[in-house]
């Protein structure tokens, strides 16, 4: 899945609150949406 197709999916899933959350990453990550390594912040 593309990276705004999944930011897309986890608000509508979730709502606008989400973006602000750890779980946010979570989604994107099980969503597959990193294409680039290096898209992902480590910390």
């Amino acid at each position: 899945m593309k990276l705004f197709e999944a930011i897309e999916y986890a608000i509508n899933k979730e709502g606008m609150e989400i973006i602000c959350e750890q779980r946010f990453t979570n989604y994107l990550a099980d969503l597959q949406a990193y294409e680039i390594p290096a898209v992902k912040r480590v910390g």
